[in-house]
């Protein structure tokens, strides 16, 4: 199917358990493709669909729309390709079903030329969102990745997996206001970031081998014994320990559950530290009890 030249492209108001494939949209001055956006008899929820091998060309407003009643969707090879024209948002997500399903993307190749678009925006109201993007392609000029406009953002996860991002100026993997958003990246590769952007501590995880996670880190300083000293980068760090009097370290792991303490060194007459290291994943917490303080340093792990 080719719709070309047209004011919007498709339009499908709700679909159910449905398989869209080998669609080419282009030269279109407002939407390119959207689905899912409206109520039908006061009903909505627009699930099990999957649309696979979907081709936009040069769109006006925004390119692949996720309407407000989408939930339960698989959008596999989408390719979008802006070639220059004026252009809200590559892929806009509305959806308000996304809180407990994460609506996947997967084999993305998205090319847009707009300083002022992002690749996606979430604008889901009041409802968290939920996204897994696998196997993704994202490069070109763009205002930003991620641009979370949802009321609910600290409910929001954005999962990225096996993502090449190639940005020229460099730009933010996420743009939004607090509360953030939490982003799992896994793997692939990031050039052109500028900064990974305004995350939720508790559900961000960044994988050491995305090239997000920087060569090295500064050390917080030793807290007072008995106090807890938070992680506060999105990714896992070592912790390595030297000199002092230590009696007690103990790890409270938080990064994605409830808190849960653990004692993980423990002599009652205290010892020098020589190089014990512990490992720290987001938002976990080190705890050292001493009677003289030692050093430490930080590295990603």
């Amino acid at each position: 199917l080719l719709v070309q030249n047209a004011e919007n492209g498709i339009y499908l108001a709700q679909t159910y358990d449905s398989i869209y494939f080998d669609i080419t949209v282009r030269l279109t001055t407002q939407n390119a493709f959207v689905f899912a956006d409206q109520e039908v008899n006061g009903l909505c929820g627009s699930d099990t669909n999957k649309f696979i091998g979907i081709n936009i060309q040069s769109w006006g407003g925004n390119g692949f729309v996720v309407g407000q009643c989408a939930s339960v969707n698989i959008i596999d090879g989408l390719s979008m390709d802006d070639n220059g024209s004026p252009s809200t948002a590559a892929i806009l997500v509305k959806s308000q079903y996304l809180y407990s399903t994460p609506l996947i993307f997967s084999n993305l190749h998205i090319h847009t030329s707009n300083q002022n678009a992002y690749h996606i925006v979430l604008d889901t109201g009041s409802s968290a969102a939920y996204l897994k993007i696998m196997n993704a392609v994202f490069f070109g000029t763009a205002a930003g990745l991620i641009q979370n406009n949802a009321q609910n953002q600290a409910g929001s996860i954005v999962e990225l997996i096996n993502v090449t991002a190639d940005f020229n100026p460099a730009v933010p993997l996420l743009s939004g206001s607090a509360p953030a958003t939490g982003v799992v990246v896994i793997g692939g590769r990031y050039s052109g970031i500028s900064s990974i952007g305004p995350t939720n501590d508790s559900l961000t995880w960044i994988d050491k081998n995305s090239g997000l996670v920087p060569t090295s880190i500064s050390s917080p300083s030793v807290p007072a014994s008995g106090s807890a000293q938070p992680n506060p980068y999105p990714f896992r760090v070592a912790v390595y320990l030297y000199g002092g009097n230590v009696t007690q370290v103990q790890i409270v792991r938080q990064w994605g559950g409830p808190s849960t303490t653990y004692t993980v060194f423990s002599n009652s007459s205290g010892v020098s530290m020589t190089g014990q290291v512990f490992y720290l994943d987001p938002v976990d917490q080190i705890i050292l009890t001493y009677s003289s303080a030692p050093t430490w340093v930080w590295v990603p792990a």
